[in-house]
């Protein structure tokens, strides 16, 4: 394993344990709504929106991770 595998390994990893805390915190934060109508307004304009995008660098970073392990 080279340094430039185990730093881009290393990477994605900090990479994919971000993206799952992040996205637990946007569930909770959904949850301490106090009503059902805020909580619904707070799923659509930020849980999903953002669970999205986090889907998409989690994405990103794994297929980045495989293309370099890839290359030998």
């Amino acid at each position: 394993m080279t340094i430039k595998q185990f730093a881009c390994l290393a990477l994605c990893l900090v990479t994919c344990l971000g993206d799952l805390t992040t996205f637990g915190f946007l569930l909770s934060w959904r949850d301490r709504a106090a009503t059902p109508g805020l909580r619904r307004a707070r799923l659509l304009r930020g849980v999903v929106p953002g669970a999205v995008a986090l889907g998409a660098l989690l994405l990103a970073a794994l297929v980045r991770t495989m293309l370099l392990w890839s290359e030998q």
